[in-house]
């Protein structure tokens, strides 16, 4: 890779090696980070070495989650109920099922 990557992790903090990626993001290697998860579940954020950085991002394992991304998701709901109900299946967003 090129230095100066940007890195994001969004699924598993242990996933990655955060004393590496400190390391990678000192050097230059990695230029910023964007992390929605930390090794830890529960991490001390008074003393995380990635806290504070002005090259991180740090979220709560929430990152989706807006007033907006609520009320789309309440919309897209009552809109899949409304389509089942009149029979337009095709309609309807179904996940991991089938649309019959």
């Amino acid at each position: 890779m090129k230095d100066g990557v940007v890195f994001i992790n969004t699924g598993r903090g242990k996933v990655v090696d955060e004393k590496a990626l400190i390391d990678a993001l000192d050097e230059g290697k990695v230029g910023y980070a964007g992390l929605d998860v930390l090794e830890d579940e529960y991490p001390d954020m008074n003393t995380s070495p990635l806290n504070g950085r002005s090259n991180v991002i740090l979220t709560p394992h929430i990152a989706y989650y807006s007033q907006a991304s609520v009320r789309d998701a309440k919309i897209h709901a009552a809109e899949n109920i409304l389509h089942y109900l009149k029979g337009e299946y095709e309609k309807c967003s179904i996940v991991n099922g089938v649309n019959s």
